[in-house]
């Protein structure tokens, strides 16, 4: 049985390098993309436990908001994550979102995830009193070397704007 501290362990280490390694393979160029890779590793970590299920952009009819991951435990909401692509610092409208959670949801813990292949490094949230050991915070980066950076600004174009365009079947005029 996985317990909730082997849950926020594997969110707080095991997660980031997961998707550090996603960035590196160029699989994530946006925020759905963080969102589905995240929900995929939690879920091939959790998938052993019956107990845990994971939800992805859930409305919560308690705060009225939706979240891009709420973990359940026993059918009882435990953890809240916000997820952000290349953000530098949390917005209002997460902060809020997310001590929601905590107050009216009533989870452990919340986590923001901020994600990017290039960008600055972590920026350290300044939390209240109430927030210092429930509120954490996740910087994914992907530390690319100067040779790696412009690989990555060479690939991702080509999946995003500059998409091309497929050859599975003749293009209407």
């Amino acid at each position: 049985m996985t317990t909730l501290q082997q849950v926020q362990s594997y969110l707080s280490k095991e997660l980031p390098a997961l998707l550090r390694a996603d960035l590196h393979a160029h699989r994530l160029v946006k925020e759905a993309d963080v969102e589905c890779a995240a929900y995929m590793h939690m879920r091939h970590f959790l998938d052993k436990d019956a107990n845990w299920t994971i939800l992805a952009r859930r409305h919560i009819p308690q705060t009225n908001r939706y979240i891009d991951l709420v973990f359940f435990h026993k059918a009882l909401p435990s953890i809240a994550v916000e997820i952000k692509w290349g953000a530098k610092s949390i917005g209002a409208k997460d902060r809020g979102s997310l001590n929601d959670a905590l107050t009216k949801l009533g989870v452990h813990k919340v986590y923001w995830l901020t994600c990017s292949g290039i960008g600055s490094d972590r920026q350290p949230i300044e939390k209240s009193s109430t927030e210092k050991r429930v509120f954490k915070q996740i910087v994914v980066r992907g530390n690319f070397s100067a040779e790696q950076v412009a690989e990555w600004k060479q690939k991702i174009p080509q999946f995003r704007k500059k998409m091309g365009t497929g050859s599975g079947r003749e293009l209407m005029p």
